[in-house]
């Protein structure tokens, strides 16, 4: 998918490609932002989720974002400005140019879908906590900084 625009973490702003002409506007990338900073967090992919609910989180998240689009068309650049729109009054009048509206929703679905499926029957904390090394401090000290070595058959047996 060519991206028409990227984030130059260097500069700290948005960079267009060379044909000059943004994905979305700044409406739009700052709704899209402030939606996907609720979703896209260690929350989301901490969580333990089964199939039945990532689809209803993937349904909700297509929903919000259709419904945003298409209720905001002016507003987000997706058809040409009306007289009014210096005044923000939106009249969302002319042929949205829905290319632009299905790549910047399926960019925004892939990125969800990606995410919650990090979180499927928690894969991610799961993977996370084996990693971590459950050792107490108390115990230690208690031990001689060794845990006591549990006692095999054979060492059972001889009494060693």
């Amino acid at each position: 998918m060519l991206l028409i625009e990227y984030f130059n973490k260097e500069s700290g702003v948005w960079v267009k490609n060379p044909s000059g002409e943004p994905l979305v506007n700044d409406a739009c990338r700052g709704f899209l932002i402030s939606y996907l900073d609720g979703i896209l967090t260690n929350n989301t992919t901490m969580a333990n989720i089964d199939e039945k609910k990532l689809s209803f989180l993937m349904e909700s998240v297509i929903e919000t974002i259709c419904k945003n689009f298409t209720c905001r068309l002016e507003e987000f650049g997706f058809v040409p400005p009306g007289p009014t729109y210096k005044k923000s009054i939106y009249e969302n009048k002319g042929t949205p140019d829905t290319a632009k509206m299905t790549m910047a929703s399926n960019m925004i679905y892939k990125v969800c879908f990606l995410v919650f499926t990090r979180a499927l029957k928690g894969q991610e904390s799961i993977r996370i906590f084996k990693s971590l090394s459950m050792v107490d401090p108390m115990s230690q000290g208690m031990y001689g900084g060794n845990p006591p070595q549990k006692k095999g058959w054979l060492k059972k047996l001889v009494g060693v």
